[in-house]
């Protein structure tokens, strides 16, 4: 794939507020998607809700499509996470009512349409959990690296990647929102 889009590499504006039960972060971005014929300019908001007592966030998207022409495209939002060992069979990827072929954590795959998708390390009794309003496209792939050993050149796990997608139809002046929660909590 390629980026249809400017906000990867461009800053965006700010605001944190926090109150008794929890912490929002919000960042703002104008930008443009790159579609035949053109930019079209995209009102980007992100807010990061962390409540106090718990260990789950609150993610909010919302595109705000400012231009002329429509824009179709996937939004996609990439979650790293290091859980150490990618091939070790106490570390894994679960999909809410898929059963997954090569579940380990190096490994790298689709999934569609699923409510609930994440990883659990059964070593460090750690579960985490993305549960979706709107059921995406999942991709997962791991972060490697080459070093070079006495046997050559070879393959190291480094981290794996998350990758909800949704596709995106926004008509000028349409607006997109996108929810979901993100938990991490300790299992026995």
């Amino acid at each position: 794939y390629h980026e249809l889009g400017d906000f990867v590499n461009e800053p965006y504006q700010y605001q944190i507020k926090e109150d008794q039960k929890e912490v929002v972060v919000q960042l703002l971005r104008e930008g443009a998607v790159f579609q035949e014929g053109g930019s079209i300019p995209l009102r980007l908001v992100k807010e990061i809700i962390v409540r106090h007592s718990s260990g789950r966030l609150a993610i909010r998207y919302r595109l705000e499509n400012l231009g002329q022409a429509r824009i179709r495209a996937r939004f996609g939002s990439e979650w790293n996470f290091a859980l150490l060992a990618g091939d070790a069979p106490d570390r894994y990827y679960f999909a809410g009512g898929v059963e997954l072929k090569d579940r380990k954590l190096a490994s790298k795959g689709t999934v569609v349409n699923v409510q609930e998708f994440g990883l659990v390390d059964e070593w460090q009794r750690v579960r985490i959990s993305f549960r979706f309003q709107e059921p995406p496209m999942v991709w997962r792939f791991p972060i490697e690296t080459v070093s070079m050993s006495e046997a050559g050149f070879e393959r190291v796990y480094q981290n794996s990647v998350v990758v909800p997608l949704w596709e995106v139809d926004l008509a000028p002046g349409d607006i997109k929102n996108i929810a979901f929660d993100l938990e991490i909590e300790k299992v026995s």
